[in-house]
């Protein structure tokens, strides 16, 4: 039949997730199959659009929702990826999370691209060596940082992804029992599974089961990239400030080459090695100083979120896992 089988669930390794697996298969509904008018997916640009806004948090729940969101996904054949997360977590961490797993890479290639250009023009006499060449240096990595997936849809070669809220149908009830019934088979259309995980992760019963489900097939085993997004935060906050010192650093050296002009803390000075190491480094304190501490205090509570999962693994129960019913007292928030 179409249905997960417990021989079927159980095909993977994991203690744990074996656990999980055999809680899942008394679930016959739940069907490795899905309608093909029902497989749809969404333009991760979509996704990403008004700063996560699709990732906030639905209120109050799932049933106020707007038709529109829908027909944002379009029918598909496969996805690149599926999109896992708990709807506790910030839509702005979410957000930082998949700019950095889908974005990075080009802003990082194309910000490479730039400086090597930039950098021969400049040698061959054909642009100045003034501020502004520096700035748009500077400026292409967080462009295409934000904006790339949008790049890729305008050059009609888009991320397709599956994003339950946009690509189950909330506004009709039949639709969306045979969506979620259907979950399984949205999963084996995915090519991979994208886990924006934060420590509520496995207290939630549908994160569970997705990665359970996902997991079955140990013959044909598909990646898994799971992003903590309290990592997505530090590397966007210390590349911020990198990228702020060091464009503060170009300019006050063209400032200084050009004009002579020095900061007022640093002309006092007298001449010599003190100096020039003021002169160098006046950016990094003022704008690393306040930087660090900062990137300490949640990196120290990723490790700690980290730390805890074994044991919250091995003492997984679905009976005590989460979801939005539960979160609301079994009642109908209307």
């Amino acid at each position: 039949g179409n249905g997960l089988g417990q021989r079927d669930i159980l095909a993977f390794r994991s203690p744990v997730m074996e656990h999980v697996a055999r809680r899942a298969s008394s679930l016959e509904e739940l069907q490795t199959e899905v309608q093909p008018e029902l497989l749809r997916g969404v333009p991760l640009d979509v996704c990403l659009s008004g700063n996560g806004q699709h990732f906030a948090r639905p209120d109050p729940g799932m049933f106020k929702v707007d038709v529109n969101l829908y027909r944002l996904s379009r029918q598909t054949k496969r996805f690149k990826a599926f999109l896992s997360h708990d709807w506790n977590t910030s839509r702005w961490l979410k957000l930082l999370s998949l700019l950095v797993i889908y974005n990075s890479r080009a802003a990082f290639v194309s910000s490479l691209l730039v400086t090597i250009c930039v950098g021969v023009l400049q040698a061959a006499h054909l642009i100045p060596k003034v501020w502004w060449t520096t700035s748009l240096v500077f400026a292409v990595f967080p462009f295409m940082f934000c904006f790339w997936q949008r790049i890729r849809s305008f050059l009609r070669i888009p991320v397709v992804v599956f994003f339950d809220k946009l690509c189950i149908p909330q506004h009709d009830e039949e639709l969306k029992r045979n969506g979620i019934f259907g979950l399984a088979g949205f999963l084996d259309h995915a090519d991979e599974l994208t886990i924006l995980w934060s420590h509520r992760y496995f207290s939630r019963l549908w994160c569970t089961y997705e990665i359970s489900t996902f997991l079955r097939d140990s013959e044909k085993p598909k990646p898994i990239l799971v992003m903590p997004v309290k990592l997505a935060v530090v590397l966007v906050i210390f590349s911020a400030a990198m990228h702020v010192v060091m464009l503060g650093f170009s300019i006050l050296e063209e400032l200084r080459n050009s004009y002579g002009w020095e900061l007022n803390s640093v002309s006092a000075l007298p001449e010599g090695r003190m100096r020039d190491m003021f002169n160098k480094n006046a950016l990094y304190l003022p704008f690393l100083g306040p930087v660090m501490p900062l990137l300490y205090y949640i990196g120290i509570g990723m490790m700690e979120d980290l730390a805890a999962l074994p044991d919250q693994l091995s003492k997984f129960r679905v009976q005590d896992a989460g979801c939005f019913c539960c979160a609301n007292g079994h009642r109908h928030p209307d």
